[in-house]
């Protein structure tokens, strides 16, 4: 599961083996989530201001993290896009 800026894996079966295996942080406030086989596609939203500046950036991240070892995540692939994932 995603909340926040983390992601949380645990392991669910058998219920009395169940528990917490790893988190991981990302960056931005997640919205969503996808599993493919042993891939996780994380999407967050993310908003920056430049101290100064009138001028602010929002956009999208997309992440892909490896998670064939649910213990030990990887985060194989970043992408941010301009605009907003609704």
């Amino acid at each position: 599961t995603v909340q926040g800026s983390k992601l949380h894996i645990a392991k669910s079966w058998p219920i009395e083996a169940s528990g917490h295996l790893a988190t991981i942080e990302l960056n931005g406030w997640s919205n969503g989530l996808f599993l493919r086989g042993d891939k996780v596609y994380t999407f967050a939203y993310l908003y920056e201001q430049q101290q100064g500046w009138m001028r602010s950036w929002s956009g999208t991240r997309m992440q892909v993290i490896d998670v064939s070892d649910p213990a030990n995540p990887v985060i194989e692939r970043t992408v941010d896009l301009e605009g907003y994932l609704a």
